[in-house]
């Protein structure tokens, strides 16, 4: 079966730089032939077909041509855009791409072990971008009256998300429209995570003009959604008849979101600003100082923005509103187009292990010019959180980062530099929710340090903290696993990660190893908790009352007794916490904990009571003691 056309005009750069492949157009093609059902090989045949006018001869001539490197070459990338694009055979899921063993056959046919063929040539070139969403590309080439395929697919929903995303930016509405009236045609979609989604689907009805279709959708989703998108709906609405100043029927509207979804952040924001709109400034402030209390005690990173927004309203009232409407918006856009022109990763770091450390980080000699240059000019304190820098500075700063990225692009093989930068994009909008750019700059660190460790055979030697030189680094991998964290994905992968860096740096002054045992305990890993607690023996209260926990999981009694007399000796204050049921909240400071202190306590209380309680090693536990 043949994809016809192919449009062999259009496959090669109109730039005069005729010896490559055009990405985007090969990609269109690709998913030409999955929109077709051709597989794999299927699709490689055809693309070997019109070889020569997609990979072209080089400037040589026919006597230096080697055309079967060309081939592969095309097999290559082929193979690499297959893996990632949403497959229409596969209910749009992303097909596996096997990879030969580097003993087994090549997968090019030449008959030769793939180490001794393929797998080379693939390490010489670019590596692929696992990040790139192909399924805009899928989509120009599914016919319009099959996108409602998509409804209860396998797609990966930051696929989705992205493509969402691109129509929104390009007004595209109807487009927007036909890719989501079947996804929530099915009641069971009124999730809270699919809420971003539904409110893109709400605000493209209105930029149709449908406002019927927007309202109605509305009150299907406060009708049959669940309960945190419930209160989310009626929460838009409250903010709509605000708007409009029906403060009666909004303040109606917020209390049926508030019993709904009591725990809702968003509520705060709302609350105040409905409080200021109706002229109760007084009033306002008071509840911004409450709901400051209130989310302060949630230790989340992710609400430290409203959280200093709030304060600032309870200081200054409807003045902080109006200034953060009008204030620093600026978006990642320009992180992300950076980091689409990124260089392949590279090497520029030199190591000189002894007895299995690897000593300091040194920088070669061109990117130790660059860094120079960028110490000179950039000031990474202005990014960081509480900062009083004016905004505008930030943005003038953040050009000036990208400025250098483009003059010397061996600063993207810095972990100064991305460090810094990851601290910057955490600090601006995302254009795209379920695609931040901080977690892309966090995974180039995480191929970097990989890229590092092998050039300098280093890969089980230690990269300690006590090295100045070596803390950007640590830094910035560290900044990419608390990302993971936070977003609660892949939690094997952060696992292997936490368990890195704690191998590369034992002392482990940057804390991970709390967070290694949270994650741990959460999986009901306990034999992975209870061996991490011994490497650390009498340390933080949170790893000696999960040694004890994990023991006694393990059905280990009588060791986990002699644990949890030793924890309660160093740390008293965590059983009485633990053991009361209830307490009052002490003060918390954000980013801090106080060893021995009543915040420590109630912490470990707060994130572990209900698993003492679930597996009855409370009430063991009272016994023991006495």
């Amino acid at each position: 079966m043949h994809v016809n056309p192919f449009d062999l005009a259009t496959l090669v750069h109109d730039d005069g730089e005729d010896d490559a492949p055009h990405f985007d157009q090969v990609a269109a093609l690709c998913a030409e032939c999955a929109v077709a059902g051709l597989e794999l090989e299927a699709t490689l045949a055809e693309f070997e077909q019109v070889l020569d006018q997609i990979m072209p001869r080089g400037p040589g001539g026919p006597e230096v041509d080697d055309p079967d490197l060309r081939r592969r070459m095309l097999r290559i990338m082929v193979r690499a855009l297959w893996r990632l694009l949403p497959n229409p055979q596969l209910q749009f899921a992303t097909p596996e791409v096997p990879v030969p063993g580097r003993n087994d056959p090549c997968h090019c046919g030449s008959g030769h072990k793939y180490k001794a063929c393929c797998q080379a040539l693939e390490r010489k070139l670019p590596p692929p971008i696992d990040h790139i969403n192909l399924l805009p590309i899928l989509l120009e080439a599914l016919p319009r009256e099959r996108w409602g395929e998509l409804a209860g697919s396998r797609v990966g929903y930051d696929h989705l998300g992205d493509a969402v995303r691109r129509f929104a930016e390009l007004e595209q509405w109807q487009e927007i429209l036909d890719l989501l009236v079947p996804w929530f045609a099915d009641d069971r979609a009124l999730v809270m995570d699919n809420e971003w989604l539904l409110d893109m689907h709400v605000d493209a009805l209105e930029g149709v003009g449908d406002l019927d279709g927007k309202a109605r959708l509305l009150e299907r989703a406060v009708e049959r959604g669940d309960r945190p998108l419930r209160s989310a709906m009626l929460q838009r609405q409250a903010s709509m008849a605000a708007d409009q100043d029906r403060f009666d029927e909004a303040w109606g509207l917020f209390e049926k979101a508030r019993r709904l979804d009591p725990r809702s952040p968003n509520l705060s924001h709302l609350e105040v600003v409905m409080l200021i709109a109706e002229g109760r400034e007084s009033e306002a402030r008071k509840r911004a100082r409450f709901w400051v209390g209130r989310l302060e005690r949630r230790r989340k990173p992710d609400l430290e923005n409203l959280i200093d927004l709030l304060r600032d309203v309870a200081r200054r009232g409807k003045d902080a509103l109006f200034e953060a409407d009008v204030g620093f918006a600026a978006d990642d856009r320009q992180v992300r187009a950076a980091l689409d022109s990124a260089p392949p990763v590279c090497c520029r770091y030199v190591l000189d292990v002894v007895d299995g450390n690897a000593g300091p980080l040194e920088s070669r000699p061109e990117l130790a010019e660059a860094l120079q240059v960028w110490s000179e000019r950039i000031t990474q304190a202005s990014w960081l959180p509480g900062d009083q820098i004016d905004p505008e500075d930030r943005v003038n700063e953040l050009d000036d980062m990208l400025d250098l990225l483009e003059e010397y692009p061996v600063l993207w093989d810095s972990f100064e530099a991305l460090e810094t930068l990851q601290t910057a994009a955490g600090e601006l909008l995302p254009v795209d929710p379920y695609d931040l750019s901080a977690d892309r700059l966090g995974e180039r660190a995480w191929s970097l340090l990989e890229c590092v460790l092998e050039e300098n055979k280093a890969q089980d030697a230690l990269l300690e903290w006590g090295f100045v030189e070596n803390r950007p680094a640590l830094n910035a991998l560290a900044k990419a696993v608390m990302g993971q964290f936070y977003s609660e994905s892949q939690p094997d992968l952060l696992i292997e990660r936490l368990e890195c860096l704690l191998r590369l740096n034992p002392s482990d002054n940057q804390g991970l190893r709390s967070v290694l045992c949270r994650v741990l305990s959460v999986a009901g890993d306990y034999p992975r908790v209870v061996a991490l607690c011994e490497r650390y023996p009498d340390d933080l209260a949170e790893l000696q009352y999960q040694h004890v926990l994990a023991l006694f999981a393990l059905d280990r009694k009588d060791e986990a007794a002699e644990v949890l007399r030793g924890a309660v000796e160093f740390h008293p204050k965590v059983f009485e916490y633990l053991d009361r049921s209830r307490v009052v909240a002490p003060q918390l400071m954000p980013g801090s904990v106080i060893a021995g202190g009543d915040d420590e306590a109630f912490i470990y209380r707060s994130d572990y009571r209900e698993d003492w309680q679930r597996l009855g090693a409370l009430k063991w536990a009272r016994g023991v003691l006495g």
